[in-house]
C-alpha cells in the first residue's frame, strides 16, 4: 500500500507554523530517564524474521491434517484411482507441492482456501495470547535483539520538531509510517513538554524531506518553514515528492492566504486604534487619520474641531456641538484617573 493510501485524507493544520527547537536529551531524560519515551512501531513478522524469531506456518502440515475435512471420502477414492495412488496416501499426495489446487473441484479448493486463510489468521494474530506470533513477540521483547532494534530509533540530533497527532491518529500507528516512510526520523513523548515530537535517528545531509514526511505520518500538513525550503534533491522519494510539493504546498499557500483574508477584512472594519500613553492622557486613531487624545486635566476628547464629551464615547461633534458625518463605533471613555 502506498503512502497515498495509508494517510489521513484529511489533514490537520495544527502545526503549520511550528519551528524546529533546540534540546538537551540529558536533562529531558532524567535521573530515570523515563521522560522520553520512544514511540516504537509495531513489531511486526518482518521484524522477527530480520532476527530469525518469526514463526513458520507450515502448510503442507496443515493440509495434510484438515484435507481429508473438506473433501469426502468418495472423492478421495475417485483421485487415487485417477493417479494410481494408495487411498490411504492420497492426502498427502494433494498436500505436496500444491497438487490440491490443480485436482480437487473450484468449490472444493474455495473451501481449503478459506479455512487455511483462517487458520493463518490465527497462527499470525498479535494481539491473541494463544496464538504463535504472539507468543514469538514476546520472547522477543525479552531478548537482546529487542534493545538493539530499539536503539535505531534513538535521537541522535539535538533538535525536535513539536508535533500535535492528527485526530485519530494513534502514536503507534504513526510510529510505523514513519518507519517505512520517514527515513531518519523518529517519533517521541518528552514528558516536560508535554509533546510528541519528531526527531532525527540519523543525520548527514538536509533531511528537511524526512521530517516533513513524519508530519505526514502523524496526519497534519507539515510546517511551512519546511515547505518552503525543502531541497531539490528527492532521490528515491517519488511519491513523497509529489504530495508535499503538490498537495502539502497547495493546502498551506490556502491556508495562509485565507489568514491573510481574513486579517485585512478585520483590519478594514476597524473603526479606531488604541495606543497608551502613560498616565497623561489616552489616545485613539481614527480610520482617516485623526489621532483623539482624551485630556486627563479637562476630562474632554480634543483634536481640532473635534470635542467629545466626558462619558461614553458616542457620536464626535464639532466645536458648535453638531454631529460629524460618518461611521463611528461606541467605544467607553477613558477614566480620568
Amino acid at each position: 500500500m502506498s503512502l497515498r493510501e495509508k494517510l489521513k485524507s484529511e489533514l490537520s493544520f495544527a502545526c503549520i507554523f511550528t519551528t524546529s527547537m533546540s534540546v538537551d536529551w540529558d536533562k529531558l531524560r532524567g535521573e530515570d530517564s523515563d521522560g522520553v519515551e520512544i514511540v516504537l512501531p509495531k513489531i511486526t513478522i518482518s521484524v522477527l524474521e530480520e532476527y530469525d524469531r518469526a514463526p513458520e506456518f507450515d502448510e503442507e502440515d496443515w493440509l495434510e491434517d484438515n484435507i481429508g475435512d473438506h473433501v469426502d471420502d468418495a472423492r478421495l477414492s475417485e483421485i487415487a484411482v485417477l493417479h494410481d495412488l494408495d487411498p490411504e496416501d492420497v492426502i498427502d499426495w494433494l498436500a505436496e507441492e500444491d497438487r490440491w489446487r490443480h485436482h480437487l473441484t473450484a468449490d472444493e479448493v474455495a473451501d481449503i482456501q478459506e479455512a487455511l486463510a483462517e487458520e493463518k489468521d490465527d497462527f499470525f494474530d498479535p494481539d491473541d495470547e494463544d496464538s504463535p506470533l504472539f507468543d514469538a513477540i514476546e520472547q522477543f521483547r525479552n531478548s537482546q535483539e529487542f534493545y538493539e532494534w530499539k536503539d535505531r530509533y534513538e535521537p541522535m540530533m539535538d533538535f525536535i520538531w513539536p508535533v500535535d497527532l492528527g485526530y485519530g491518529v494513534e502514536p503507534e500507528e504513526a510510529a510505523a509510517l514513519i518507519d517505512q516512510f520517514g527515513g531518519s526520523t523518529t517519533l517521541v513523548y518528552i514528558q516536560d513538554l508535554n509533546t510528541h515530537a519528531i526527531a532525527l535517528s540519523g543525520g548527514g545531509m538536509d533531511l528537511s524531506w524526512d521530517i516533513a514526511t513524519a508530519y505526514l505520518c502523524c496526519g497534519c500538513l507539515p510546517p511551512v518553514s519546511l515547505l518552503y525550503r525543502l531541497p531539490r534533491m528527492c532521490e528515491t522519494y517519488r511519491e513523497r515528492h509529489h504530495i508535499l510539493l503538490t498537495e502539502c504546498s497547495a493546502k498551506a499557500a490556502d491556508f495562509l492566504r485565507s489568514r491573510a483574508d481574513n486579517l485585512l477584512a478585520e483590519s478594514a472594519s476597524t473603526r479606531l486604534w488604541f495606543f497608551g500613553n502613560r498616565n497623561m492622557g489616552r489616545n485613539f486613531r481614527t480610520e482617516d487619520g485623526y489621532l483623539l487624545s482624551w485630556s486627563r486635566t479637562e476630562h474632554v476628547w480634543t483634536d481640532g474641531d473635534l470635542c467629545f464629551p466626558p462619558g461614553d464615547y458616542g457620536e464626535p461633534v464639532d466645536a458648535e456641538g453638531q454631529p460629524l458625518s460618518g461611521a463611528w463605533e461606541p467605544v467607553p471613555a477613558p477614566s480620568a484617573g
